[in-house]
């Protein structure tokens, strides 16, 4: 299994470059010589997937770290990596896990867990 940990690059198996723009955007490109080696020899490609299972680490304590977990499930999935975990010690807004008032919404239930979920990973992990 290997690692993408977005709070230390340090320890993350796959190296990755995170690019912000000046209206806050934020974007991440994965520089894994593994997986381009892979695609280059067809071992995969287009038709062929990724063998390792590849975990995301993330404190998730933003949508800015949000916006980065969904950027790089999407360039995984581009290489065609089919098993994704993630893994979160904390969970954005879990203190908010019911509805305060009329007219409010299910922070958890009805904001962040549909995202997460729409990224079909194959395990999550919260602490």
């Amino acid at each position: 299994m290997k690692v993408i940990n977005l709070t230390d690059l340090t320890k993350s198996d796959i190296k990755y470059k995170i690019s912000k723009f000046p209206d806050g955007q934020q974007n991440i490109t994965l520089i894994c010589k593994e997986i381009e080696l892979c695609r280059s020899i067809g071992i995969m490609g287009t038709t062929s997937e990724y063998k390792d299972d590849v975990t995301i680490k993330s404190r998730l304590n933003n949508f800015k770290d949000l916006e980065l977990i969904i950027c790089t499930v999407a360039c995984l999935r581009e290489y065609n990596v089919k098993n994704i975990s993630l893994y979160i010690p904390y969970f954005m807004g879990a203190r908010s896990d019911r509805k305060f008032e009329e007219g409010g919404n299910w922070y958890l239930k009805q904001v962040i867990c549909p995202i997460i979920n729409s990224l079909n990973l194959t395990s999550i992990t919260v602490l």
